[in-house]
């Protein structure tokens, strides 16, 4: 049975925002995009700076290290130096609770 844990609140993160937690040992990003709620590795995969510093746009974050571009509704890469995804975990809300679980 898959495991969702609750890590924030959606009144916590307007939209737009970002707010890093913790789950199962991992640092991971809670993206607001236009209301709707992401959950990504909170590290970029080519030099593993925070995105938490990182500028977003819509649904695109930029690493400040090195530049490289990660879309947050899948983790995919867009734009290098990095060459691997990030994790996206499942993500659901219930009421005003954000939970997510691990990648499917």
């Amino acid at each position: 049975m898959e495991e969702f844990v609750r890590v924030a609140k959606t009144e916590d993160i307007s939209p737009g925002e970002m707010l890093a937690t913790e789950f199962d040992g991992d640092a991971v990003l809670i993206i607001n995009v236009s209301g709707e709620f992401y959950a990504i590795s909170e590290s970029c995969t080519h030099s593993y700076c925070p995105l938490t510093d990182g500028l977003l746009e819509g649904n695109v974050i930029e690493c400040r290290c090195h530049g490289a571009k990660f879309d947050v509704y899948n983790g995919e890469v867009l734009s290098p130096p990095a060459d691997e995804p990030l994790k996206s975990y499942r993500i659901r809300l219930d009421g005003n609770d954000i939970f997510i679980a691990s990648p499917a």
